[in-house]
Order: C-alpha cells, then structure tokens, then sequence
C-alpha cells in the first residue's frame, strides 16, 4: 500500500527480507523470511519503479545468498 500511495515519488525500491521484524541481525535471502516481497515486486512495477535494489545486511555466504536472492526475483 506505501509503493502505491507514494509511487509517484518512489524511483528505487529496496527489497530486504528478514526472520523477525525490526530485527536486522536475521536478514535472509529474498524469499526466506516474513515479508511479502511478491506484493512488494507487483507494486513496484506498477509504479515503473526505476531501479529494485537486494540488500542482506547479514550473511555467512554472501556469494550464495546473493545467487539465491537473484534466483528469487527472476521467479516473480
């Protein structure tokens, strides 16, 4: 509901997803957590959001998870 209210503003969208929310210690690959990144990713194109951005603030394989996060907005 943000990305479409605020659309006409919104340029870049960061997706993230997590295990517990407000928590930044457990980011996980898109995909593997508790946010709705599909509603996320819906939104953004109806916006024509320019640029959708992965960001992970936590990893013990960032090669991996990275792929794994790609893999994952392909499939959308």
């Amino acid at each position: 509901a943000y990305i479409r209210k605020y659309g006409s503003r919104i340029k870049q969208v960061h997706f993230k997803d997590n295990l517990e929310p407000k928590n930044p210690g457990t980011t996980v690959p898109l995909g593997n957590g508790i946010v709705d990144l599909k509603s996320a990713f819906a939104a953004a194109g109806e916006i024509n959001a320019e640029w959708l951005i992965y960001e992970q603030d936590t990893s013990k394989d960032p090669f991996k998870d990275a792929a794994d996060s790609l893999k994952f907005m392909k499939s959308l």
